[in-house]
């Protein structure tokens, strides 16, 4: 219920993304699906790519994101 993204959040989904062989992520799209326990209200949904740490990146700090979704 916060825009926190932790280890203590409930994962829904993991995937192992594909490199190019530059050691880019192609852009992809994913459908998931919510878990039916979610209560009704704002939630935030968040992404973290590499959580590892194991792609060597310029910038490391710009691994996560989220968004905020409407449970009814």
């Amino acid at each position: 219920d916060d825009n926190w993204i932790n280890r203590f959040d409930q994962l829904i989904a993991s995937r192992t993304p594909t490199l190019d062989p530059n050691g880019n992520v192609y852009p992809v799209t994913y459908t998931i699906t919510l878990p039916n326990n979610l209560t009704p209200g704002i939630k935030f949904l968040g992404a973290v790519l590499d959580p590892l740490g194991s792609i060597t990146e310029i910038d490391e700090t710009n691994n996560a994101t989220w968004i905020p979704i409407n449970v009814q």
